[in-house]
């Protein structure tokens, strides 16, 4: 629901600002414009290594966020009006 987003969210906002202080650098800027949007602004050589280790650590660490049993389906089921359920993925970046 909108409660487990809302920690997601604040989730990835701490697991940025982590990232840029372990592999980044004192210029790099992380911001927040909104809802499920993040902002990074950093040198191009030092891209690829924020990117990769934000995709591992948000991969590894987003399932803390979903009970055992939806981790070891590997989905979500939701409400679907139109079919009862739906399989949703777990979120990955």
């Amino acid at each position: 629901g909108f409660v487990a987003g809302d920690e997601v969210v604040r989730f990835m906002a701490l697991l940025i600002g982590e990232v840029i202080d372990d592999v980044g650098t004192s210029e790099d800027y992380a911001g927040h414009p909104g809802r499920d949007n993040f902002v990074i602004i950093t040198h191009a050589e030092d891209a690829e290594a924020l990117r990769q280790r934000l995709i591992a650590r948000f991969n590894a660490e987003v399932l803390q966020h979903y009970s055992f049993i939806d981790r070891e389906r590997g989905y979500v089921l939701v409400p679907d009006p139109m079919y009862g359920e739906r399989q949703v993925p777990l979120m990955s970046l």
